[in-house]
């Protein structure tokens, strides 16, 4: 049986009508598991200061995960937007291969 794009984002799609602040749909894909089409939606629609101010406001252990989520030529831009002690903890928890 194939499921509805809508019933595997079901929370995304909550959070979407329930809150809409791109916060609350990032939290609320990582929760559901998808961490890569919800996500990367969100963070898609986003400009880099906001997608910055999402990464600012989250969790710091959630941080990764919605880094590798961010378009690569958009991330420079992210980098540039956060303080600098959030972006040094960023940049050493990648390493070379995955870097943006």
């Amino acid at each position: 049986m194939r499921r509805l794009r809508s019933e595997i984002h079901f929370p995304v799609a909550r959070a979407r009508k329930q809150n809409p602040d791109p916060l609350s749909l990032v939290l609320a894909a990582l929760a559901s598991g998808d961490t890569a089409e919800g996500v990367r939606e969100t963070l898609a629609s986003l400009h880099p200061a906001d997608i910055a101010r999402l990464l600012k406001g989250m969790p710091p252990e959630q941080r990764p995960a919605v880094c590798q989520q961010v378009d690569p030529e958009v991330m420079g831009e992210v980098l540039r937007e956060l303080p600098r002690a959030i972006r040094v903890d960023l940049v050493m928890l990648t390493d070379d291969q995955t870097m943006w």
